[in-house]
C-alpha cells in the first residue's frame, strides 16, 4: 500500500497541510510502518494485526483481488478497522475514517453535518433505500466504507457493538470475504429503533464513496479509487483526481454543474428540443443546474439542513420566498397577514417558511420576522429582477424536491389571508400555478374553453406564487428547465433569460411526456393581481393576493395593508 499511501499524503498537503497534525495511520505490518514514519506524523503498529501469521497489508489485499492466501485475510483485516474506530469512539474521541486510497482535494470537514451521530459517504444504494425512512437502513445492501464520520457518543458506541456483533459472527463461521458494509445496514437498523441514533448519508457531489459515484473535480472534496485493484493503479488515479481539481479555477468552482451542457444543446436552434430529448422522463433523473461560490458549501449544506427542518412528518410541504433589503416594507405586510391568519385561524404556516437573502442586511431584517432565514452567496449583490435570481430560486426548490418535500414559492409581496395549504396539497396536481390578467391569448384561450393552450401561453402565469408536489414528474420537470438554464445562460451567455421565459415549452413537453399534472390555481382564491380582485373574487374568499406591478414596494406595501384591513373585517 506505499505507492497510495504517498499519493494520499500528496493530497492532504494540498487540502489542508494541518490536517497532518491529527491524522493517525495503523499500520498492519513493520515495512508498511517504516514507510509511514518517513513522512507522516503519527504512525503506529496494530499490536494485533501485526502479530498474526499472513496477516500483513500487503498480503490481505493481495489475497483479496486473487494473489496467494486466503481471502479471510482480507475480510479480518476490514473488520480490524471496525474494532480500531470502535476503541476510539469508547474514549470520547470523534472520528474520520478514511481508507488510504482515498485522495483528499479539499478538506472535507466543512462538509459534514454537525448534528449527526453517524454520517457515511454513499456508494451503491438499494432502491429500496429511502434516507427519511430508518425502517429501510437495513436494506441498504453491500457499501464500501472508505470515508465517513462519527462522533463519540452513547448511540454512536452501541452501533459499534451491533457493527462488530455482525462480524464476529461471520468470522467465526468462516465463510467467504464478508467485509463491514455488508454489515452495516443490519446494526444500523438495529441501534436506530434502540438509541434514536442520528444517521446521513452524505451529499455525493462533494464527499462520493466510490469512483462511481465521482461527478465534478471542481465540486467534489474526495476521490475513492475503488473500485479498482493494483496500488500503482490506485494512486495513479487518486493524483490525476489531484490535478484535475489543481486546475478548476474560481470560475470554475463559481459555476459548478452535475453535467456540463453539450455543444450539441449549445449550437441547436431549439436549445429546449436537444435538452428534453437528452433527457427522456423514463432517465432516473435530469441533471439540474447548480452554482456555489468557493468556499460556500457549508452554505449549501445549511440550505439542506435548513429546509428539513421547514418540513415535519405530517407536513412534507415547505414556502421559500428570495428577500432583498428594498423588498422591507412589503415584507412586513406579508408577515402581518402571517400574524393575522395564526391568530384568526390558528394556523401556523411561518413553521414552514424559510427565506433566503441577498445581503447581510437582508438576513438581520429577516431573522427579527422569521426563524429560518439563509444568507445566500450565490444570491449576494443580486438584483431581484435579474434572471440569475430567479434561477436561484428554482435551483433551490429542486434541492427541496431532491429532498421528497413539496414547494410553494411565495414572493414576499404575497398577502396571506387564509393558509392554502391544504387545498394545494389536497388537489391533484403537480405544478399549480397563479394565473393573471395580463396576456391576451391567456384570455382569449380561456374564452374559448381552449385550457391546454392557455396551459403554456407566456406570461399567462405569475412566477410571484406557485406550487410543486414531489413526483418524479415534477423533478423531471424542474430538471429539465435549470438544464435549459444551463445552456443559455453558459453557452449563449444570455443575462436576460429568466425562468418563466421558457417554461411553457418545458411545461408542454412534461405534460405530454412525464404525464405531469398541471393546474392554474382558482382566481377567484388565488388573486394573481390585485386589479384582478375587483372582477374576479371578493376580499373575504381569497386566499392569497399579489399587488399590481406598478409602483414602488412602499405603495404596494400599502396597497396589502388596505386589503388586510378589509379581510379583517370579514
Amino acid at each position: 500500500m506505499g505507492d497510495t499511501l504517498d499519493a494520499q499524503l500528496e493530497t492532504v498537503r494540498y487540502a489542508n497541510e494541518s490536517l497532518l497534525d491529527i491524522w493517525v495511520i495503523v499500520a498492519l505490518d513493520l515495512p508498511l510502518l517504516e514507510k509511514c514514519k518517513e513522512q507522516w506524523k503519527h504512525c503506529v503498529l496494530d499490536p494485533i494485526i501485526s502479530q498474526e501469521e499472513g496477516m500483513g497489508q500487503e498480503h490481505a489485499y493481495n489475497a483479496f483481488r486473487g494473489g496467494t492466501g486466503s481471502k479471510l485475510a482480507y475480510t479480518r483485516v476490514c473488520w480490524r478497522r471496525v474494532e480500531l474506530v470502535s476503541y476510539a469512539i469508547r474514549q470520547g474521541i470523534n472520528v474520520i475514517y478514511t481508507d488510504v486510497d482515498v485522495a483528499w482535494m479539499r478538506d472535507p470537514r466543512g462538509f459534514l453535518r454537525p448534528d449527526v451521530d453517524f454520517q457515511m459517504a454513499p456508494t451503491r444504494v438499494n432502491k429500496q433505500f429511502n434516507r427519511t425512512d430508518p425502517r429501510t437502513y437495513a436494506v441498504v445492501g453491500p457499501i464500501n466504507g472508505g470515508f465517513y464520520s462519527m462522533r463519540a457518543t452513547n448511540q454512536t458506541a452501541r452501533l459499534m457493538l451491533e457493527w462488530l456483533k455482525v462480524g464476529h459472527r461471520f468470522l467465526h463461521a468462516q465463510k467467504e470475504p464478508f467485509h463491514e458494509g455488508h454489515g452495516i445496514g443490519e446494526a444500523l437498523s438495529i441501534t436506530i429503533a434502540a438509541t434514536g441514533l442520528k444517521f446521513w448519508y452524505l451529499d455525493p457531489l462533494y464527499l462520493p464513496g466510490d469512483s462511481l459515484m465521482f461527478q465534478n473535480a471542481c465540486a467534489s472534496a474526495i476521490f475513492h479509487a475503488a473500485p479498482g485493484s493494483g496500488t500503482g493503479f490506485k494512486s495513479t488515479r487518486m493524483l490525476q483526481k489531484l490535478h484535475d481539481s489543481q486546475r478548476c479555477t474560481a470560475a470554475d468552482r463559481l459555476s459548478q454543474v452535475y453535467v456540463q451542457p453539450s455543444q450539441e444543446w449549445c449550437q441547436s436552434k431549439r436549445p429546449a428540443e436537444a435538452v428534453l430529448k437528452a433527457c427522456p422522463p423514463s432517465a432516473a433523473s435530469c441533471p439540474a443546474l447548480l452554482s456555489a461560490e468557493e468556499g460556500s458549501m457549508d452554505a449549501v449544506l445549511e440550505e439542506k439542513l435548513l429546509l428539513a427542518s421547514a418540513s415535519s412528518p405530517d407536513r412534507r410541504t415547505v414556502i421559500l420566498s428570495v428577500y432583498d433589503n428594498h423588498q422591507r416594507a412589503v415584507l412586513e405586510a406579508q408577515r402581518q397577514s402571517i400574524d393575522h391568519l395564526s391568530v384568526a385561524a390558528g394556523s401556523a404556516p411561518s413553521k414552514s417558511w424559510l427565506v433566503l437573502t441577498n445581503s447581510e442586511e437582508a438576513q438581520a431584517r429577516c431573522l427579527e420576522l422569521w426563524t429560518r432565514c439563509l444568507l445566500d452567496l450565490r444570491l449576494r449583490g443580486l438584483d431581484p429582477a435579474s434572471p440569475k435570481f430567479r434561477w436561484r430560486r428554482m435551483e433551490v426548490i429542486a434541492t427541496a424536491l431532491a429532498l421528497n418535500l413539496s414547494v410553494i414559492y411565495c414572493a414576499p409581496n404575497v398577502l396571506w389571508l387564509q393558509d392554502p395549504r391544504p387545498e394545494l396539497e389536497a388537489g391533484g396536481s403537480d405544478v399549480a400555478m397563479l394565473p393573471t390578467s395580463g396576456h391576451k391569448q391567456f384570455n382569449t384561450a380561456v374564452e374559448k374553453g381552449d385550457l391546454e393552450g392557455a396551459r403554456v401561453m407566456l406570461g399567462a402565469v405569475s412566477d410571484s406564487f406557485f406550487f410543486l408536489r414531489t413526483s418524479n414528474a415534477t423533478r423531471w420537470f424542474l430538471g429539465s428547465l435549470l438544464q435549459l438554464g444551463a445552456v443559455t445562460l453558459h453557452c449563449q451567455n444570455d443575462a436576460r433569460f429568466a425562468p418563466m421565459k421558457k417554461i411553457g415549452s418545458v411545461l408542454k413537453a412534461a405534460i405530454q411526456k412525464a404525464n405531469l399534472s398541471y393546474a392554474n390555481l382558482e382566481s377567484s382564491k388565488f388573486v394573481g393581481d390585485i386589479r384582478m380582485l375587483a372582477k374576479h373574487s371578493h376580499v373575504c374568499n381569497a386566499s392569497v393576493i399579489t399587488p399590481s406591478d406598478a409602483g414602488s414596494g412602499s405603495k404596494q406595501a400599502e396597497e396589502l395593508r388596505h386589503v388586510l384591513q378589509k379581510h379583517k373585517a370579514c
